[in-house]
């Protein structure tokens, strides 16, 4: 309504009109988990408050569903009446802690994220995960060069290669996916386990399109077509290396928790389906809280717990319902709707759909974290590259 407003104060046309100003709250409050576009492509993780009934568990860190989200708890309660288990991680014995089956204590801070790597390593170890699930659904097989620890590009191996056609592909007509992204994200590899070779394979050769098996674990050598003879591991084999550092006793001396009940947490995780994990918003108000929402992925994504009624991740700094904010070519413009209606063109027939040809944002966008931190720019001393 601004722009309505500058027009006649300026006397210019909607071209030149300028709106409010648009501040990010949501991240200047710092409750958005910063880990979830690392992991997901997406802002956020959200789901529909009834689906937690269909938790067989429920691991709940930082997170209070019995006080904070009074509304909602009743959900929690029906998951219990079910049989599902609770687990709760936090530094006090909290509400949520008395009704779990077993609470993890651990320090204030991010010590926790040193539990999380230690149940992944173990889910590792005993072969506790989702086979088939990380094969068809995950980045856990692709391959990435040693060398430069970036992923391994077709392009580099394969003599002429060009990007696979995805037009009619989910990407393009589902997820809206750009000629420009397209190009952005280009393709991958893997290392075909009845061919013996580095193949490769697109973002939407994923589950029943998958038509390699692809190894899980293991270092290889593929040669570039410069020449070079590279060192090439799944990301799973980095992770499975990586991990090792995170035994039980040693993640129980970073964090403060039992090694017993991370251990105990592991197996309840690679047995009990559908597992779903909440993070409170109060993790991502600390510097490296990307990790830490990164780990609880890795925990859902090993066991299988995405994309699957009562399992997933998420991060209650919100509520998204896709079928109110999500914007797409097919489900309308969303959220956009309500606050980017053109005020110059506005739908007025009452049974009229409010379509993307309605929008226009006027508003300009700003970052109030700026001016919060006294005028200056944040600036954390860390290895550039």
């Amino acid at each position: 309504m601004l722009a309505l407003l500058d027009a006649n104060v300026r006397g210019v046309g909607p071209e030149e009109a300028q709106g409010a100003r648009d501040w990010n709250e949501y991240t200047w409050r710092g409750d958005q988990a910063p880990g979830t576009p690392f992991a997901t492509g997406l802002q956020a993780s959200d789901m529909d408050f009834s689906d937690m009934r269909f938790s067989k568990l429920v691991v709940q860190i930082g997170k209070n569903l019995v006080e904070n989200k009074m509304p909602e708890s009743h959900w929690l309660n029906e998951c219990m009446e079910r049989g599902g288990k609770l687990v709760c991680i936090t530094p006090d014995y909290s509400a949520p802690s008395a009704k779990s089956d077993y609470w993890i204590g651990t320090r204030p801070g991010l010590g926790d994220l040193a539990l999380l790597l230690s149940v992944a390593h173990l889910i590792i170890e005993n072969k506790g995960y989702d086979e088939e699930f990380i094969k068809k659904f995950s980045d856990l097989p692709l391959l990435v060069r040693a060398d430069t620890l970036k992923r391994l590009r077709p392009e580099e191996i394969i003599e002429g290669y060009q990007h696979k056609d995805l037009k009619g592909g989910p990407s393009y007509t589902g997820q809206g996916l750009t000629d420009e992204q397209r190009e952005k994200i280009g393709d991958f590899c893997v290392w075909d386990s009845a061919n013996n070779q580095a193949v490769a394979i697109s973002r939407d050769e994923v589950g029943e399109k998958l038509t390699v098996d692809p190894a899980l674990f293991g270092e290889f050598k593929v040669k570039t077509l410069d020449g070079q003879e590279v060192q090439v591991l799944t990301v799973m084999e980095m992770y499975h290396r990586h991990l090792k550092d995170y035994d039980p006793k040693t993640a129980a001396e970073i964090s403060g928790a039992d090694p017993e009940l991370i251990e105990r947490l592991a197996n309840d995780l690679s047995t009990i389906k559908p597992a779903a994990i909440h993070f409170g918003e109060g993790i991502n108000h600390y510097f490296h809280a990307t990790l830490h929402n990164r780990a609880c992925f890795l925990l859902a994504t090993l066991t299988g717990n995405i994309g699957r009624h009562g399992g997933g991740c998420y991060a209650w700094a919100g509520n998204y319902k896709g079928a109110l904010f999500q914007a797409s070519a097919w489900s309308g413009p969303g959220v956009g709707a309500y606050k980017d209606e053109d005020p110059f063109n506005p739908v007025l027939d009452e049974a009229a759909d409010v379509t993307h040809h309605n929008m226009h944002h006027y508003a300009s966008g700003e970052e109030p974290s700026y001016w919060a931190h006294g005028e200056k720019i944040l600036k954390v001393k860390t290895p550039e590259g």
